[in-house]
């Protein structure tokens, strides 16, 4: 975390909607970080998902305005850099 970042918050603004065969969820949101005005950032993703055969499946695109300087890993990889995630889960 941050320093000095209590009462920090995130704002999260999603829409679920069935359309057509498939499931799909829209999103936003926004981190503010409290006492880090460089670091607040804001991501969005679209998701489709679908159940297939008794498995759930989804596929999500996922981004963010995040900033190097302030996102990222050990490996100095930007940990808020766009993404597609594959999902397959099974309820039971």
């Amino acid at each position: 975390g941050f320093d000095d970042s209590k009462g920090s918050g995130y704002l999260d603004v999603t829409y679920n909607a069935p359309v057509s065969a498939v499931d799909l969820a829209l999103h936003i949101g926004y981190q503010d970080i409290r006492n880090n005005d460089d670091c607040p950032y804001a991501d969005w993703s679209i998701t489709a998902g679908k159940s297939l055969g008794g498995l759930d499946v989804s596929l999500a695109y996922v981004d963010t305005n995040a900033k190097d300087a302030c996102w990222v890993n050990g490996f100095n990889r930007n940990l808020g850099k766009a993404t597609l995630v594959l999902t397959v889960g099974k309820s039971l």
